[in-house]
This record gives C-alpha cells, structure tokens and sequence, in this order.
C-alpha cells in the first residue's frame, strides 16, 4: 500500500512538471505579458529599422539623380571645376636621366597661370618636343597642381665627334643630346669622323648598334670602344684586348659570327695579332706589328 501511494506521489509530480492536471489533462500555460519598458524598446527598434531603409531608399534616389545630372552637365563640368584655380606647382614622374626642373622650365608655364586656360594635349606634344622625352602626360589636379609623366629615351651608346664632344645615341641611331658623366662613363663609346647632327638617324651609328648586339647574340667579350671611318668603316676593341678587330661595311652580323669561331679555336696567332681584318667573307685575316710579308696569317675558321 505504501509503494502504491509512493507511485501515485510520483507520477502526480512528474505531470505537474510536464504542465499536465492531476487527472492527466495539459493545464493552459500562460506567457507572462511584456513590460512596458519592454515595449517600448521594440517600438524604437522598429522606428530605427523604418528609418534606415528609408535612408537607403533616399541614398539610391540621390546617386540615380547625381549621376544623371552629371551626364547631363558634363561638358560644363570642367570648367565649373577649374575656373578661378591657379598653378603653383609642377609634379615631375618618370624621369630618371632630366631633372625635374627641366621639365617645368620646358612647359613655359609661370606660377599663377589659370588651369582652366591650360590645353594638356598642346604642352604634351611641346614636351614630346625635348630632346631625352620620347612621350609624355599632362594632369591637372585640383586645386593647384600639375602632374607630368614622362617616358624618356635611353641611350645605348656615347659617340665623340671629330670636335671631341660627346653625345648620348639612342637604339635607332638618332643622336639625343650632349652625354651625362654617368653615361660617358659606362655607355660603349663610338669615336667618329663624321659631323654630327642632333636629332637625326646616324645610319653608321645604327650599324654600330647593330654590331653591340650581335656580339652578345654570340657570347663574345664586352666591346669597349668602336670606330667609324669613311675610309676602313666599323671597327671594335674588346674591352680586355689591344686587338683591332675590322669589320668594315655591312654584313655585321656574319662577321661577328666568324670572330665568335675562330675565338673558339683560340689561335696564338689570334692571341697575338694586333689587327684582325673580318672584311673578307671566307676567311680572317690576322696582323702583327712585324712586316706583314713576315707574320701576316689567314685564318678559316
């Protein structure tokens, strides 16, 4: 009787736990009510969410607007931008061998000029016009500033003239300007008999470019120095070597080709000559300071 009465004790707590009556049925289990303060938060909750997708509504409304406007007033734009702002600087990139100072100086333009009166395609082309500039651009930034970049022309060899002035050559042969110390220093120099004119394609030069690169195709020493002669044409020195190597007119690249051969067969004669004469196509003629009837050798590689 007692385990029976400890059961029915049990089974009657265990449904007031589970929210049922003591007779089995669920009892209605009421959620309490929220606060006021409660409320109130939830309102402003919602009044917050309201606002923010209004403002997201009118933001897109005003960029819409904005950019239709701005289709519609862009050609005046410019000069609603610039009007009343002036130049009082002049920002140089790009350039390595040209001062920065140089190039304002070659745009003309004094501090104080209208932006709004600056015709950005007319100083590129007078920048184009600088003798180390190959290109350059124009930037107006606002308020006073302008934005120069220049891509210039790089010299591959330094020629002395018959006058002994040395200039600066660029990759087609077209003399640039008087050579820098550091270009006069570590460009291969090419001495020339022939005047020399600024700004113009030198076809001897370009040949001597020419013959620059085709010692490299043939892994040949660096070249130090080469001649130009209206009598004898190209000749080269290699830069450890007291030989004269003569190449002559034309077919460069065939010559330097046989000097790579026979300098893979490493002659004595070739260690000692102080002349190689490449002009002739079949074959290198070799010369010693001794009489050529005595130390004179052809060589056939």
């Amino acid at each position: 009787m007692m385990r029976s009465l400890r059961k029915t004790g049990r089974r009657k707590s265990a449904r007031r736990k589970s929210g049922q009556g003591i007779w089995g049925q669920r009892k209605k289990v009421s959620t309490p009510k929220p606060l006021r303060s409660q409320k109130g938060l939830l309102r402003k909750r919602g009044v917050v969410r309201t606002r923010i997708e209004r403002a997201f509504v009118a933001s897109g409304a005003f960029l819409l607007l904005f950019f239709l406007a701005s289709q519609t007033l862009a050609p005046t734009l410019p000069d609603l931008l610039w009007n009343g702002a002036a130049l009082a600087s002049v920002v140089v990139r790009g350039n390595r061998q040209v001062q920065a100072d140089e190039i304002a100086r070659w745009t003309e333009l004094a501090a104080g000029t209208p932006l709004a009166s600056l015709d950005t395609a007319a100083l590129e082309a007078k920048l184009a016009t600088h003798p180390r500039v190959a290109k350059a651009t124009v930037l107006r930034l606002f308020p006073s500033k302008l934005l120069i970049g220049v891509q210039e022309r790089i010299g591959v060899i330094s020629v002395i003239s018959p006058t002994q002035e040395v200039y600066v050559v660029d990759a087609n042969g077209v003399v640039l300007d008087r050579a820098t110390p550091l270009e006069m220093s570590t460009l291969p120099r090419v001495i020339s008999d022939q005047p020399i004119a600024l700004q113009d394609a030198n076809p001897t030069l370009a040949e001597g470019i020419a013959l620059l690169a085709a010692a490299r195709e043939q892994n040949l020493p660096d070249i130090a120095e080469l001649s130009f002669s209206a009598a004898e044409g190209l000749s080269f020195r290699f830069r450890d070597s007291a030989s004269k190597i003569l190449v002559g007119h034309g077919a460069v690249r065939t010559k330097l080709a046989q000097m790579a051969k026979l300098a893979a067969v490493n002659l004595p004669e070739t260690a000692n000559a102080t002349l190689i004469d490449l002009r002739f196509q079949d074959r290198a003629v070799l010369r010693a300071e001794t009489p050529p009837s005595e130390t004179q050798t052809a060589a056939g590689p």
